[in-house]
C-alpha cells in the first residue's frame, strides 16, 4: 500500500501540483504512510507542505525532520493526536 501512497504523491507533484502548497494528512494506516513519506520524501516537497495531519497512530517524532505545531498560526509542521 505505501508504495501506491508513494507513486500517487510524486505524480501528482510531478504533474498537477504546479509548485503550490499543499497539506498532508492520513489516519491511522494513512498516518504511518504519511510519516513514512516524511521520513523518506520530505525534501522532495518540503518548500510547498503547509501542514502535516498525522492522526490515529502514534509514531516516532525524532525521525521528522519537520516539527510539532506550537501555535494555531504555525506552518510547515504537523498536527498529531491519537483518536
Amino acid at each position: 500500500a505505501y508504495l501506491d501512497i508513494k507513486n500517487s504523491l510524486l505524480y501528482y507533484l510531478q504533474k498537477y501540483n504546479s509548485n503550490r502548497k499543499f497539506i498532508l494528512a492520513g489516519h491511522s494506516q494513512g498516518t504511518k504512510h504519511a510519516v513514512r513519506l516524511l521520513e523518506e520524501e520530505y525534501s522532495l516537497f518540503k518548500d510547498r507542505l503547509i501542514l502535516a495531519y498525522l492522526v490515529g497512530m502514534p509514531f516516532d517524532k525524532r525521525k521528522l525532520e519537520i516539527q510539532a505545531c506550537k501555535k494555531e498560526n504555525d506552518l510547515n509542521c504537523y498536527l498529531s493526536w491519537n483518536t
